[in-house]
């Protein structure tokens, strides 16, 4: 389950790392974050740009996240 949140600049992404903190929620581990900045990961969020939105199918398919 990777819960996805879009940002309008490049603030840190904290109701996204709640939910993957959160004991309520086990089942999510990692989060997506889409941004005006570029691509990257801290920590269990991994943030793209959004024009890449259209590659998420294909990113998510390709990762080896564990």
């Amino acid at each position: 389950l990777f819960p996805i949140e879009v940002k309008a600049n490049s603030n840190q992404a904290k109701s996204l790392r709640n939910l993957i903190q959160n004991e309520r929620y086990p089942d999510i581990h990692h989060g997506i974050k889409f941004q005006v900045g570029n691509a990257g990961q801290e920590g269990n969020v991994f943030t793209f740009p959004f024009f890449c939105a259209f590659q998420l199918k294909r990113w998510l398919k390709e990762a080896k996240i564990e």
